[in-house]
């Protein structure tokens, strides 16, 4: 394909986005509801852990993943006056759709009945950690520039088309299911780029003047570390982790 042609499908492929968000322009606020699906089976174990009696290989991915968040979050707020940019790009929030549909296949293949690999799993955790958590931020952006009780309204919808995803999937088999888990990003982006044109009400929320003090920051980083020592502690000495161990040895 040439790059003559490839600018031609691009700008079909835009002009048919444009359309569809001209036609229905409440779609795009419905990519919030893959999110709310996607960690909800995450989560609570459901389709990807094929054992529920084993609650600490859940644990360890809603850690990793909360240890990603925060630093993607940390991250993006300290260098807000360039991330921002990022974070309302498109190709950013591809990137990101992907980068979290690969830390999802990472799960699903490294549970105990297929590859078994701690290393692998955290790095599934880490990677959908920061990508589901830049889809939240663009997520956010179009929801807080919305007037209050229309955002409630989006909020609302996405939440029960969420849970209709979670039961669809719910009755599907197993293996189907889990496709459908690893697939849920792509179905977030695939929505919020229907919003093409950055409006300034979207900048305006992404964007804050607030500054960290240095206490503020300090105070922080002991609460995380705080956090980390008392889970690892949890983790390590509680009778599942040592079941667990003593099985794989």
């Amino acid at each position: 394909m040439t790059e003559k042609e490839a600018a031609q499908t691009s700008g079909r492929f835009a002009r048919a986005l444009t359309s569809i968000d001209k036609q229905a322009p409440s779609l795009k606020y419905l990519g919030f509801a893959f999110w709310m699906a996607w960690n909800t089976i995450a989560f609570s174990g459901s389709f990807w852990l094929r054992d529920p009696n084993n609650s600490l290989v859940a644990e360890n991915l809603i850690l990793g993943h909360l240890v990603a968040s925060v630093a993607t979050l940390v991250i993006i707020g300290a260098l807000w006056k360039r991330s921002v940019q990022f974070v309302l790009n498109r190709r950013f929030l591809v990137a990101s759709g992907i980068v979290a549909a690969l830390g999802a296949v990472l799960i699903v293949i490294t549970r105990e009945d297929l590859y078994s690999s701690r290393t692998l799993f955290f790095l599934g955790s880490v990677l959908t950690g920061s990508g589901t958590t830049v889809l939240f931020m663009r997520s956010t952006a179009l929801l807080g520039g919305l007037p209050p009780r229309r955002a409630i309204s989006m909020i609302s919808c996405s939440a029960l088309l969420g849970a209709a995803l979670f039961f669809s999937l719910n009755s599907c088999e197993p293996d189907v299911a889990c496709i459908g888990f690893i697939l849920l990003p792509f179905g977030a982006v695939l929505l919020l780029m229907l919003h093409r044109k950055q409006t300034r009400v979207e900048e305006k929320v992404t964007r804050s003047g607030a500054q960290f003090s240095r206490r503020f920051s300090c105070s922080w980083r002991r609460s995380l570390y705080a956090r980390m020592h008392s889970s690892w502690r949890k983790h390590s000495f509680s009778p599942a982790c040592r079941r667990y161990t003593a099985a794989r040895a």
